[in-house]
């Protein structure tokens, strides 16, 4: 990671930008939310559960008409029974996004250049077509987190650095993105990405690919810059249809990172560095279902709420009618089948595996429902080949959120 003292920094700089704006009115609009998470805690292998929290804040301040700030933070947190109910506990905290923006029109075409801390517009969310666009959301439910923006990316794109985008007309744009992080254990990495978008009625999609480029300068004597090596990285979200129609196939697809080979002159992936989901999607009069087949990165599905492991298929049956009124309840259920070793480099073996019961099956019924302002969540997940096997501990895990506007 940076180096505090920078970090302090852009964050004091931030603080003091935004002070200017006391002067002015400023329109600040934003989500807040928090989730519960009880689970067994099969580390200290107690009867206590084990019960984190996670929690998030976005928001967004137009300083003027064609210049504003987004923040994005989360919250993650140890067993807050281990220490309860007075103890100190440990937790982490993250900077999602912190970001000003710059609007200036040209005629049709649209510029905005942005200066950001963390991830900026992530791909692999759908905030990028989002914000471009005007769109509803088109990300598979079953990759939602408590995470914030950055919980489930198809390749980190997060540092410090700047962005710029062009929107040339009301279903096109294209960008720019340069930043360093500390991705490498031993150096700061620099990185440079192309973006482009689309959003018609009945196709959408953000592809974007990359390099970064280690920076081995402190390994040497009198160089300003020392490049040894490059990589690389892609990734795309598309979805043929949309929201609306009878039926329609969600895509993504990305390289977490891939090496040059100079000698061989090719691109070279390491195959546990694929992302890859496919989602058939199927809307009747009340209810969706969408089936999901997916190989994740183990990096990817820490914090998600419906997937387990790196390679499985998902059927979830749902409602989504609350984005559209203010009362009612939703409900959907999960059934999901996945692989706890199997890759795509070993899935001769699934056979194996079967037989073995190295695989689990989870069921997840939730429900959602307006309360008060805002709207709360709640899920239980069931194991059910922990359950075949008479490991009662291992089998349950409950999820209760609330998240509002402002």
């Amino acid at each position: 990671m940076f180096s505090g003292k920078l970090k302090v920094s852009i964050i004091s700089a931030a603080l003091f930008f935004c002070s200017g704006s006391l002067f002015a009115e400023m329109f600040v609009t934003g989500i807040t939310g928090g989730k519960i998470t009880i689970k067994p805690d099969l580390i200290n292998d107690t009867k206590k559960p084990d019960v984190e929290l996670q929690s998030y804040f976005t928001g967004q301040a137009n300083i003027t008409q064609n210049i504003w700030t987004r923040m994005n933070f989360s919250l993650e947190t140890e067993n807050l029974l281990e220490t309860a109910p007075f103890g100190q506990t440990q937790a982490l905290f993250q900077i999602d996004e912190l970001s000003f923006t710059f609007r200036q029109r040209m005629d049709t075409l649209n510029n905005y250049f942005s200066i950001f801390l963390g991830s900026y517009d992530p791909i692999g969310s759908d905030i990028f077509l989002q914000r471009q666009f005007g769109i509803s959301p088109i990300s598979s439910k079953v990759t939602e987190t408590w995470k914030g923006a950055s919980g489930n990316l198809l390749y980190p794109q997060s540092g410090i650095g700047i962005c710029d985008i062009f929107r040339f007309s009301s279903e096109t744009a294209a960008g720019f993105y340069s930043y360093i992080n500390h991705d490498d254990a031993d150096y700061y990495v620099f990185n440079a990405d192309l973006r482009f978008g689309k959003a018609k009625r009945f196709f959408t999609m953000d592809v974007a690919a990359g390099i970064s480029t280690p920076l081995a300068t402190k390994k040497y004597e009198d160089v300003i810059l020392a490049v040894e090596k490059v990589n690389w990285h892609a990734g795309t979200t598309m979805l043929i249809g949309n929201n609306h129609t009878s039926a329609s196939l969600f895509l993504q697809a990305g390289v977490v990172k891939g090496s040059f080979d100079v000698k061989k002159k090719t691109a070279d992936i390491a195959l546990e560095n694929l992302y890859l989901l496919v989602e058939p999607r199927f809307n009747g009069t009340t209810n969706k279902t969408h089936v999901s087949f997916y190989y994740l990165p183990e990096s990817s599905i820490s914090s998600l709420l419906l997937i387990h492991n790196p390679l499985g298929i998902n059927v979830n049956l749902f409602t989504d009618k609350l984005s559209t009124r203010n009362s009612g309840l939703d409900w959907g259920i999960n059934a999901e089948a996945s692989f706890k070793n199997l890759t795509l480099k070993t899935f001769s073996n699934i056979q194996e595996e079967l037989l073995a019961l190295q695989f689990d099956v989870y069921l997840t019924p939730y429900v959602s429902t307006k309360l008060l302002k805002g709207e709360i969540s709640s899920m239980i997940s069931l194991n059910g080949t922990n359950l075949l096997k008479k490991e009662w501990k291992k089998s349950v895990q409950a999820n209760i959120g609330f998240k509002t506007a402002f």
